[in-house]
């Protein structure tokens, strides 16, 4: 029971309960406080995040003989109290796989519910601190939350144990050129602009509710062509900032290192050494033995080099994929391998086919979903039974905001728990500018890339020829992105399109002014 209060305190009590919904948090601290009541419990550690296990599946077809060849993996969450269930199981997640991105710990255009809904198996989320540093000196919302991260992104509970959460200070595809970081600090750009986060407090916001994976922080350079001085100083401050993670760490968190030292073969090939000699100031061991995963971003890279193989004027192979494959060669063959800012099917078979890559944090499939295209390639043996007739490349998928939708009645191939959504339907609603539209879309595509990487390891299991064939036929069946452009053409009209709709229907509209006739 309540003890004894005012009438003044009654009074705002009935209040209280009456507007209930309308209520912060500050006010129910200031009611516990009025009348005695014990504080709220903390719930901070009673749902931890899990250390995560990566072990790589010996199978007969894809044995590892090569630090790159492709590979079957597993992805395990130890650490956690959970019931025991009989179907679920263990968490667990097959590698290849794709980690979803999110904003502000959300799937753009899908809620919790939908998210648990439309998920069957273990899953990743990538968080961006950044989204929730907004102002600067300011810890994000959630450092004071009395509940898990995963709780305060609304997947705790039952639903927790489907997802594992990823987290590191920047989005997978975030190309922003920052003013230089400094020796304790970062830049980042948020809503309210550009400023600088310490060192100190990205250690402190991250541990304070960890999640499952953590990104460490490194002294990237997002100015093209970076001098060397520039990048030796940011291989020096990476390792430091990992040293001090890793000490202040207490083996909570599984730590994926992010790879430094691009676009200089010889000072990628320094901070992967420097991983196998630098020792924890904490524990003595080396800092790699105190490292799950590998992490590469290749966003800030795309300025000044191509994904895959470009010969420069002197002959010298200058790509993206020959850094991570020093960087694979380097490092051990056994911990998980993470590339953000992939885009699309293309990138991510030859990625796979020729570096070995196990998870990819992806923000190109909810870009396609704002824009208005509905994925429908097709991979696996479905594609390597269609008849070899050459002819034109086909598009990964279908730009909806065309006219020639206007009357197709053919469904989108949702999953079978939606009702059949026809492509005539999602037309409409772009052309209408709801946003009904792109949560149809959202479901599709993330379906559809779940679908993809099912397939690639069906094959990888089964027979690593079967694999290499699809692959070859998949690059002769449809159109990767062309040299020079970012996106598909099929996304890019797409894109044009959107923005047209939005003049005339979203927020910001422009109203054409035409002269009235007098009578």
């Amino acid at each position: 029971m309540l003890p004894p209060a005012s009438i003044k305190q009654k009074i705002w009590l009935r209040t209280f309960v009456v507007s209930g919904l309308g209520l912060k948090l500050r006010r129910l601290r200031r009611l516990s406080l009025d009348l005695k009541l014990p504080p709220m419990p903390d719930l901070r550690h009673s749902s931890a995040a899990s250390r995560t296990v990566f072990s790589l599946i010996d199978h007969p077809t894809t044995g590892s003989k090569s630090h790159l060849e492709p590979r079957l993996g597993r992805l395990q969450a130890s650490g956690r109290h959970e019931p025991d269930d009989s179907e679920h199981g263990r968490l667990g997640l097959e590698t290849p796989e794709v980690v979803r991105s999110t904003n502000s710990g959300a799937i753009p255009y899908l809620t919790p519910d939908n998210l648990v809904k439309q998920t069957s198996s273990l899953s990743v989320l990538h968080l961006a601190l950044k989204h929730f540093c907004t102002h600067a000196d300011t810890p994000p919302s959630f450092v004071d939350a009395p509940y898990s991260l995963h709780s305060y992104i609304g997947l705790g509970n039952q639903s927790q144990r489907r997802f594992l959460v990823m987290m590191g200070l920047r989005e997978a595809d975030d190309e922003a050129i920052l003013p230089p970081n400094g020796g304790s600090y970062v830049s980042i750009s948020s809503l309210r602009g550009t400023h600088n986060l310490k060192v100190d407090d990205f250690i402190r916001y991250s541990l304070s509710h960890p999640p499952d994976i953590l990104l460490s922080l490194s002294d990237q350079p997002t100015h093209p062509n970076p001098g060397n001085n520039r990048l030796k100083a940011s291989l020096d401050r990476s390792l430091d900032w990992l040293n001090k993670l890793i000490t202040l760490n207490h083996g909570r968190v599984s730590i994926f290192a992010e790879i430094v030292g691009s676009p200089n073969p010889i000072l990628v090939r320094a901070f992967c050494n420097q991983l196998n000699i630098q020792t924890s100031s904490s524990t003595g061991k080396t800092l790699d033995h105190h490292l799950a995963g590998y992490a590469f971003h290749l966003a800030p890279l795309r300025k000044t080099i191509p994904v895959f193989e470009s010969k420069d004027i002197d002959g010298e192979n200058r790509s993206i994929s020959s850094l991570i494959k020093i960087a694979y060669q380097t490092l051990r063959s056994d911990r998980c391998r993470v590339i953000l800012g992939a885009r699309g099917p293309h990138e991510i078979l030859k990625l796979i086919k020729d570096l070995g890559v196990d998870l990819f944090v992806d923000d190109w499939t909810s870009d396609l979903s704002t824009s208005g295209v509905a994925l429908t390639f097709r991979f696996g043996r479905d594609l390597l039974n269609v008849s070899n007739q050459l002819g034109p490349l086909e598009p990964i998928g279908l730009n909806l905001f065309e006219e020639q939708f206007a009357t197709d009645f053919a469904p989108l191939d949702l999953v079978e728990a939606t009702p059949p959504i026809t492509r005539a339907y999602i037309h409409h609603l772009l052309h209408t500018h709801e946003l009904s539209a792109h949560v149809y879309l959202s479901i599709h595509n993330h379906n559809a890339m779940s679908s993809f990487t099912k397939q690639i390891r069906s094959l990888l299991s089964q027979d690593s020829y079967a694999f290499y064939k699809a692959v070859e036929r998949f690059y002769a069946t449809y159109e990767s992105i062309p040299p020079g452009f970012q996106r598909y053409q099929v996304h890019e009209s797409a894109k044009q399109m959107s923005k047209s709709v939005e003049a005339k229907r979203g927020k910001g509209r422009t109203f054409a002014v035409t002269p009235t006739s007098k009578s």
